[in-house]
């Protein structure tokens, strides 16, 4: 149904027409949903003595073929506050064959006043539901990738910095860092000689460190503190 083709039905049913801004396709808190057809809605309208229509429409647009993701995550799975815009149809190519409803309306709400009361009627066009699941679909599939993706970096950063800190195992035939008095002391000697170390997580090094310092006091070397 068309924006004017409602409009005339409306006329034609004696109803004044009131246009306003909103979203056609979110009920608001508190408002009665009509459930029926069109002509129940407006002899239910008639019914309750309304002489008014309250009439929001909502047209598709090229943004709404975009996803902006709240959060982004860095390398370590921190939220780093970044948002990140979607174009959804190079996530799902199906997506391409709406564009040709860009610019016409997807939705449509009537609403009339009874005292306290709102009672709303919305009508969708028969394209938008197929739109909207697939739009969701993009999302998780999106959505899915990018996990996929940080599931994947996790495990090359570990896998790197496991390399690193098995070069830390050379460390215990080094007279000099095997005399070290303090673990703290080893971790400074360990990072001037392994630059790289610079990179590993401080607790991981930490932990490398004592498992070393234990091989060499199983030897006789080593720090007891």
């Amino acid at each position: 149904m068309h924006l004017d083709e409602l409009l005339n039905k409306l006329e034609s049913e004696g109803f004044f027409l009131i246009r306003v801004e909103g979203n056609a396709l979110q009920s608001k808190e508190g408002e009665l949903v009509f459930i029926g057809s069109l002509e129940d809605f407006l002899k239910a309208s008639k019914a309750l003595k309304a002489e008014a229509v309250f009439v929001i429409n909502t047209m598709l647009h090229e943004d709404d073929f975009k996803y902006e993701a709240d959060d982004e995550y860095d390398e370590d799975n921190n939220l780093s506050g970044d948002n990140q815009s979607v174009y959804l149809p190079s996530v799902m190519p199906a997506l391409n064959k709406f564009k040709k409803y860009v610019g016409q309306d997807c939705a449509y709400k009537l609403f009339v006043t009874t005292g306290n009361n709102i009672l709303a009627f919305f009508i969708r066009e028969s394209w938008w539901d197929d739109f909207a699941q697939k739009y969701m679909e993009a999302i998780s599939k999106w959505e899915e990738t990018q996990q996929a993706l940080r599931y994947s970096e996790r495990v090359k950063l570990k896998a790197k910095q496991k390399e690193i800190l098995d070069q830390v195992d050379s460390l215990i035939n080094d007279a000099a860092f095997s005399k070290l008095p303090t673990q703290k002391a080893m971790i400074a000697y360990a990072i001037d000689k392994l630059p790289k170390l610079e990179e590993v997580d401080e607790t991981d090094l930490q932990m490398k460190i004592s498992n070393i310092n234990a091989r060499l006091q199983a030897k006789g070397l080593g720090t007891k503190r």
